[in-house]
């Protein structure tokens, strides 16, 4: 096992804090992070709350050296997997709000003035996340599904396909480009409704939730899948089963992805004092 230990200084000139989240302070209660050695994640207490942070090199993770490094996939999916890995080991066995990748302090003192700062918002989400996972959703469907599923008829549209039916040749090749419109229209009003009430009813079963912003592409025919919907939700572990039993219930009528359980990445930024 691989104890967080307490800091009161950074080790080094020029190192500062990596921050992977904060927690209520755990008193004498060990916290494995899986990882040993002088980089290893430690306590930095403040009050009842303590953040969980490691030593860096400052000059590795100004916005200049970061830059590069950004677009290194290479080291940036090792970054990226060991700031994970220690969030997840430590939501494991107890609350953590997590810090954004590549939250870094100068300074112990800095650390522990931030925690002061957001307390009592600290405090506040921490709450929120009690016996909470995060869950990962997309729903694809098609057109053909939406303009089906529809729980009312487009008006229009029926007015339109009725008179291109019974039109005569000319006037059936003007109708033709507002019978696409009209459709085009019903269309993503279809899927909006569609995605709208898969949400509300994953939303029920949720503490909280957040929609990521998409942009819908246009299908190239009907039976083409376009993607609906991408959220996320805040799940208490003892709303599981009825959250999972929606989830089940949409896939009948649409094709679903769903990852879990996560850490609360999408619900633990706060608005002030940590990052």
């Amino acid at each position: 096992m691989s104890a967080v230990s307490e800091t009161q200084q950074a080790p080094a000139a020029g190192c500062g804090w990596y921050l992977y989240g904060v927690v209520h302070d755990p008193g004498s209660e060990i916290l494995d992070t899986g990882i040993s050695g002088a980089d290893a994640p430690q306590l930095i207490r403040q009050g009842d709350l303590a953040a969980i942070a490691a030593p860096v090199p400052l000059a590795e993770y100004d916005a200049e050296a970061l830059r590069p490094k950004l677009h290194d996939p290479a080291w940036l999916e090792a970054a990226v997997r060991r700031h994970h890995d220690v969030v997840a080991r430590i939501h494991s066995a107890r609350i953590i709000l997590p810090a954004k990748f590549g939250a870094v302090y100068a300074s112990v003192d800095d650390v522990r003035l931030a925690l002061e700062r957001g307390h009592e918002e600290l405090r506040d989400r921490l709450a929120a996340l009690t016996d909470c996972d995060e869950w990962g959703v997309h729903l694809y469907a098609t057109s053909r599904q939406a303009l089906e599923r529809m729980t009312t008829r487009d008006a229009d549209l029926d007015r339109l396909e009725h008179d291109m039916a019974t039109a005569s040749p000319g006037r059936a090749y003007f109708l033709r480009r507002k019978l696409e419109e009209a459709r085009a229209q019903a269309t993503e009003r279809g899927l909006t409704e569609l995605a709208e009430g898969a949400h509300e009813r994953l939303a029920a079963q949720a503490v909280a939730s957040e929609v990521a912003a998409s942009e819908r592409r246009t299908a190239a025919s009907p039976d083409d899948e376009l993607e609906i919907l991408h959220a996320a939700y805040l799940v208490q572990r003892s709303r599981l089963p009825a959250f999972v039993a929606e989830l089940e219930d949409l896939a009948r009528g649409v094709r679903e992805e769903w990852t879990g359980p996560w850490p609360p990445y999408s619900f633990a930024a706060p608005t002030s004092g940590i990052e």
